[in-house]
């Protein structure tokens, strides 16, 4: 979405770089929603294609150290499992994060709100 408003910007000011330029471009907002979510999907798939091929165990889940090498996991469901390795890696993700104000869900966009 960010590289979309950077080109639609881009646009305006290519003519004066001799860019010859439809008088008035168009976006189709439906071809964007759907190459962004191909885009995310590629890289979600990369990335866990990545961390199987070298036999990295990918959890999802919240984890608490007890100690340097052992972290507690807690599934969707609460289960709870107890796993001990040499390396821990801990990535956080991240989703956003509305304010609470009327009516932000219905004018915030983000590639995850992004309309499927």
């Amino acid at each position: 979405m960010h590289t979309a408003a950077l080109l639609g910007e881009g646009m305006k000011d290519a003519v004066s770089y001799g860019w010859e330029m439809p008088a008035e471009p168009t976006h189709k907002w439906e071809t964007m929603v759907e190459n962004v979510q191909q885009h995310i999907f590629s890289l979600n798939f990369g990335y866990r294609s990545d961390l199987m091929e070298n036999s990295v165990k990918y959890l999802n889940a919240y984890a608490t150290f007890l100690d340097p090498h052992t972290v507690r996991t807690v599934d969707k469901k609460g289960k709870e499992v107890d796993v001990t390795a040499d390396t821990i890696v801990i990535a956080t993700g991240g989703r956003p994060n509305y304010p609470d104000i009327p009516g932000t869900c219905r004018v915030c966009v983000s590639s995850w709100t992004l309309p499927s």
